[in-house]
Formats: structure tokens, C-alpha cells, sequence
């Protein structure tokens, strides 16, 4: 028996794992379990996730799909589309926390695709790769695709305005500029004009790249204006019905005209700053950064890639830093080009990763860890609201036409969860012993919610209420003895 019949075996298996994990449906199929698996394992998180599922699920409530709604209140949160994709799924499937946020994830999913589609269409598919795993290996960016808010539908509504124009200068297919004024409609959509980035991006990578009459494609124009006619199908009816409170709520205009939300004071460096707390290798980003050394106009797509990837980071720090409101989530957008820099740098500094061979070996690495994660409770967020039972036990034990009272505590707190998990509302929140008295006598069917911090208060308050049922963090009393029976 000869070496080479002794080697061929193990040579055979080095070669088929190599291949395995070298092909894009283990690649695709790894970032669907990323973002899809155990998506309802935890409570929505109290404000933006319960707010968002809330109004969801109120269009099955009222069956308004144009008009958004908190249970029975009107609501001009933001634009409808993530309320819509929500309630579709809630009707097709069922009401529930994976369906709140399944928008996300999907547009998460789609983020991840678009940006390894792009990058590998105008650069190669190992830099595509290795950006999308350090997308992936973010858990800032991978928490904000598993929460049902509205950052990461931004950010998918931009990568999608970018993959078209890279499509078009580069596959020489023009008719995808189209998608760059959809994609601005569907951003605006999700988010009214803070969905806006791709309308910044472009004409600032067109003049750096000394190409400005690009914005007046034929295919450009007609796409900005099917854009505007989506956004006008929905924005003109509201301001019609509505007025500024529409324009400083819905359309996010308030925002942009007061220069942030009032008390709310953001610093122009203050995004730039935070980003080092949520994307580790922000120092390779700079370092790929500085690697781009010839600023001039850039002729093969690879060189322009950088361009538009330099233009997009800095047009979104740029509109951040502008503004007195910022929260660091909404740097999810600028974290693509982000990544593709760090991806770079990395690169640069090792040739092991330059090489389609370190594919597998990463590839393999990064099933492992999902395998962990798939198998070991590590949710990628903190818990969700300790209130779900409260909800819960309120859809159960409380009568339909029960009143629902809250004992000091914050309304806003309990708002859309009793929407959500226990198909009620909040009927009133008393501040006092004396008028959690005078409201109990006068509706002796209510259901009062006490929270902890007030348990002492409520016992010492002197009235006629029962405990009908209660978890560490609140209690449930009732006025009728009966109410649990009815």
C-alpha cells in the first residue's frame, strides 16, 4: 500500500468539509439561524419593542390599516410599515414576540445579504465575507436585528439604495437606480424622514467621485419620482386628516426642524465617540480608513467601493452629529461600511485572511458559535418586561368590561402592554391612598395593578380591596370579591 493510498482518505475528508463550509448555502443558511432562531424567547423590552407590537396588533383590533392606533388611542408614532409587516404576521401566524420581531430580523437577514452581495459584486468574495462576519460578530448590530424597532429596517432600507446604485455603475445595469428613490420611500416608511440617509449618501458620493449628472439618469429620475408618489399616497392623506401633528410626529419632521428632541443635547463628535463602545474594531475601521491615500476620483469599482463606503460613514456621522437628539442605536446603519473598512484593515495585517483558503476555517469557527448560541441560553439583550405576567393574569382573571387602575407608578410603563399581552387598556392612574378610595367606591369592578416600590404604600392605605394574585415585581387586587370568578 503506497503513501499516497494511505493520505487519500483524510485528503478526501480535508477536501469535502473545505467545500462544505466554503459554499454560500451553509454561508446564507448560518445568517438565517443567526437572526431567526429563538427570536421569541424573551419578553418584548418595555417602550420602543411593546410600543411597536401594540400598534401591530391594534390594526387587528380596529382593522384600520391606514390610521395607527394604541388600543383605542390614535397614535402618530411613525409611518406604518413595520406596524404593517407586524400585523400581517400576527394575522397570518399568531400573535406572539417572535412575530413582533420578525420584521426586524428579516430586515436584518436582508442587511447582511445586501451588504455581502455588494461588496462581493464590486470587490471580491472574500472581503465580502469577512465584513459580513464582523457584522455578525457584533452583538450590538446582531441585537438590534432580533428587537422589534426600527434601526435596523433603516439600515436595510440604505444598504438596499446602495446595492442598486452599485448594480447599475457596475453590472451595467441601469434600470436598478430605480430601486435608490424606492428605497428612500421604503426607509421613509419605516422610519418618516429619518429613513432619508440614501437621499444624503448619493449625491455626496456622485460629487466626490466628480460625477454629480448621475443623479439625472433617466432610471434615477423615474425611481425618486415613483418614490415620491409612494411617499405622497400616504403622507398627503395624513397631513390632510392630521396637520403639524402629523409633520412633527409621523413624518419625523419635528425632529429635523427643532434640530433634536427638546432637552436632548448631543455634542457633533458625541456619534463618533459612541461608536467605539458598540463596534470593537472601529480601530481597524480607521485603519482601513487611512489606507484609502489617492483622493482622487476613482475609476475601477473596487476603488469607487471605498469611496461610497467612506462617503456613506461619514454622511451618516456627518447627519448624527447635526442633531441634538441621539441615541446610540442609530448608528446600525453606518455599521456596513464600518465593517468593510475593519475588513480591510484586517486584511492588511494578515495575509491568512486575504486568502479564500481561511474561508472554511472561519466559516467552521462561526458555526461552532452559532451552535452555541442555538444550544446554550445567551440571548444577544437583556431581559424583557417583568410585567407580562401581569398582562397575562389580567386577560385572565379580569371581566372584559373590568376598569383597570394604576397606582402611581408610570402610565406609559403599562400603556401598550396591556395592549399587547392582555388585549386591555389602562383606564386611569390614581397618585393617592385618597383617590384609589374615591375610585374603587364609584367602580367596584376595577382591577388595580400595584408595583413593588408600592407595596408598603397600599397596605397602610386603608382600602377595600383583595389581592387576587401577584409575582415579586406586582401585585393585582380587586374591588368585588367575585371579580376572579367572573
Amino acid at each position: 500500500m503506497t503513501d499516497k493510498s494511505l493520505r487519500a482518505p483524510g485528503m478526501v475528508a480535508e477536501a469535502g468539509w473545505r467545500s462544505f463550509f466554503s459554499g454560500e448555502v451553509v454561508f446564507y443558511a448560518a445568517l438565517l439561524l443567526l437572526c431567526f432562531f429563538r427570536l421569541g424567547e424573551l419578553p418584548l423590552a418595555e417602550m420602543d419593542d411593546i410600543t411597536h407590537a401594540a400598534i401591530g396588533k391594534s390594526i387587528l383590533l380596529s382593522g384600520d390599516w391606514f390610521t395607527m392606533h394604541e388600543g383605542a388611542q390614535l397614535s402618530f408614532l411613525k409611518p406604518p410599515l413595520y406596524f404593517w409587516l407586524e400585523a400581517f404576521s400576527f394575522k397570518i401566524f399568531s400573535v406572539s414576540d417572535y412575530w413582533a420581531r420578525f420584521p426586524a430580523a428579516l430586515t436584518g437577514f436582508l442587511t447582511l445579504t445586501l451588504a455581502y452581495t455588494t461588496i462581493r459584486s464590486a470587490w471580491d468574495r472574500q472581503t465580502a465575507f469577512l465584513t459580513v462576519l464582523i457584522l455578525c460578530s457584533s452583538t450590538f448590530f446582531v441585537k438590534y436585528s432580533r428587537r422589534a424597532m426600527l434601526d435596523m429596517p433603516v439600515a436595510f432600507a440604505l444598504c438596499l439604495g446602495i446595492w442598486a446604485a452599485v448594480k447599475a455603475d457596475y453590472e451595467d445595469k441601469p434600470r436598478c437606480l430605480l430601486l435608490c428613490g424606492i428605497s428612500a420611500a421604503i426607509g421613509y416608511y419605516f422610519k418618516g424622514v429619518q429613513g432619508f440617509y440614501i437621499l444624503a449618501v448619493l449625491p455626496a458620493y456622485y460629487a466626490v467621485t466628480r460625477r454629480p449628472l448621475r443623479l439625472f439618469n433617466k432610471w434615477m429620475i423615474l425611481g425618486g419620482l415613483a418614490g415620491l408618489g409612494l411617499i405622497a399616497a400616504w403622507a398627503l392623506p395624513q397631513y390632510h386628516f392630521n396637520g403639524a401633528d402629523f409633520l412633527y410626529s409621523q413624518s419625523g419632521i419635528g425632529p429635523l426642524v427643532d434640530r433634536g428632541i427638546p432637552g436632548k443635547h448631543n455634542a457633533f463628535y458625541t456619534p463618533f465617540i459612541k461608536a467605539f463602545s458598540v463596534f470593537y474594531l472601529l480601530p481597524l475601521t480607521l485603519f482601513g480608513v487611512a489606507m484609502i491615500r489617492k483622493w482622487t476620483p476613482a475609476e475601477s469599482k473596487s476603488a469607487a467601493l471605498k469611496y461610497l463606503m467612506l462617503t456613506w460613514l461619514l454622511v451618516l456621522l456627518a447627519v448624527l452629529g447635526a442633531s441634538n437628539a441621539f441615541y446610540i442605536r442609530y448608528l446600525i446603519p453606518a455599521f456596513v461600511p464600518m465593517a468593510f473598512f475593519a475588513a480591510l484593515a484586517a486584511q492588511k495585517l494578515s495575509s491568512f485572511l486575504r486568502e479564500e483558503k481561511s474561508r472554511p476555517q472561519l466559516m467552521a469557527v462561526f458555526s461552532l458559535a452559532l451552535l452555541v448560541f442555538c444550544v446554550l441560553p445567551l440571548p444577544t439583550d437583556s431581559g424583557g418586561t417583568g410585567y407580562k405576567g401581569l398582562y397575562e393574569c389580567l386577560k385572565k382573571v379580569a371581566p372584559g368590561d373590568a376598569r383597570i387602575v394604576l397606582y402611581k407608578d408610570k402610565a406609559y410603563r403599562f400603556n401598550q402592554g396591556l395592549v399587547f399581552y392582555g388585549d386591555r387598556v389602562l383606564w386611569k392612574q390614581v397618585n393617592s391612598p385618597e383617590e384609589l378610595r374615591s375610585v374603587a367606591a364609584a367602580n367596584p369592578s376595577c382591577a388595580i395593578i400595584v408595583t413593588a416600590a408600592y407595596f408598603p404604600e397600599i397596605a397602610g392605605a386603608g382600602v377595600k380591596i383583595q389581592k387576587i394574585a401577584e409575582e415579586p415585581g406586582w401585585r393585582l387586587y380587586s374591588v368585588k370579591p367575585n371579580l376572579l370568578e367572573e
